[in-house]
């Protein structure tokens, strides 16, 4: 059996009380793959504000969503086509044979496709609605509320760093090389 990785999540407090959160989940379309990953755990410095916890919980449930849909919206693109694609030529049969109309095929064309793209947004729907969907989004839900902050030194230093290169000018920061070893 694999072992599974940690995901962990950095908060950082700046200088002004500004609190920072370092975490892998940029890109809402990967959000998903990352958070299936392993177990999610933080760190912090300064013990953070429950305000800022929140923020953090509802960004991720946020996340989680959008995932969750992009993942069943993919799952499920084939079937979603193909009930689209038969519901266009119905459509598009149903109109050419069945109503009589002065102007052949144009309307056909249109009405067909509108049925079509309102089939393939309704069945979009729907699959956000279902059990597999409601699944993966309970176990990730799940996942982002076992996040356990605790302290860290590192992040301690990395804060007062942070909060030492907050109050130097910018040409100051150019001159001196900051990151030692001797302050890590």
């Amino acid at each position: 059996m694999e072992e599974r990785e940690g995901i962990t999540i950095f908060h950082l407090y700046r200088k002004d009380g500004m609190a920072i959160f370092l975490h892998p989940f940029n890109n809402p379309d990967r959000a998903l793959e990352v958070l299936e990953k392993g177990e999610l755990k933080g760190i912090y410095g300064k013990e953070p504000r429950v305000e800022s916890l929140t923020l953090l919980r509802n960004d991720l449930y946020r996340m989680v969503e959008d995932g969750v849909n992009y993942w069943i919206a993919d799952r499920r693109f084939v079937p979603r086509f193909i009930g689209s694609a038969g519901v266009f030529i119905v459509a598009y049969l149903f109109f050419g044979f069945v109503v009589r109309d002065p102007i052949p095929f144009v309307d056909e064309l249109v009405l067909a496709s509108v049925s079509a793209v309102v089939t393939y947004f309704l069945i979009l729907k729907r699959n956000k609605k279902s059990s597999d969907a409601l699944k993966k989004r309970v176990e990730l839900r799940t996942k982002v509320d076992r996040i356990h902050f605790s302290e860290d030194p590192f992040v301690k230093r990395v804060e007062q760093l942070l909060e030492k290169t907050d109050s130097e000018s910018p040409e100051a920061l150019l001159t001196n090389p900051l990151f030692t070893e001797e302050e890590f």
